[in-house]
């Protein structure tokens, strides 16, 4: 999967997707299942600081740090924010927290979303 550029879509999953503060993870009924998730991020100049993004993948590139993406029972997935959480605006939440998701690009062996922190 090219991780370099994005097409940006239409398409929100903010209807079951919030940010647990206590354990610094994400959790959503709505991301779509892949084992591998990776942060990307991109500096915005216009308001100078980074967007984050989240590749949900089948495989993990190497040159790019992978981690497990976690499924419950009731097919929540959970991702851990802690990698990202003291270098965004994460740091400032408290409790539980809608999170707005927007898929960025989609292919076959992945999918990449913006979280609009």
């Amino acid at each position: 999967m090219n991780l370099s550029a994005y097409d940006i879509t239409e398409v929100n999953v903010t209807d079951t997707s919030y940010i647990d503060a206590k354990t610094k993870m994400l959790y959503s009924k709505n991301l779509v299942y892949y084992p591998y998730y990776a942060f990307l991020h991109r500096y915005n100049s216009a308001d100078k600081t980074n967007d984050y993004y989240l590749a949900l993948l089948e495989n993990v590139p190497d040159n790019i740090e992978g981690r497990t993406v976690i499924r419950t029972k009731k097919n929540t997935i959970k991702i851990n924010l802690a990698p990202i959480w003291n270098n965004s605006s994460l740091r400032y939440i408290k409790g539980k927290v809608p999170l707005n998701i927007e898929v960025i690009k989609e292919e076959n062996d992945g999918i990449i979303y913006a979280l609009n922190i």
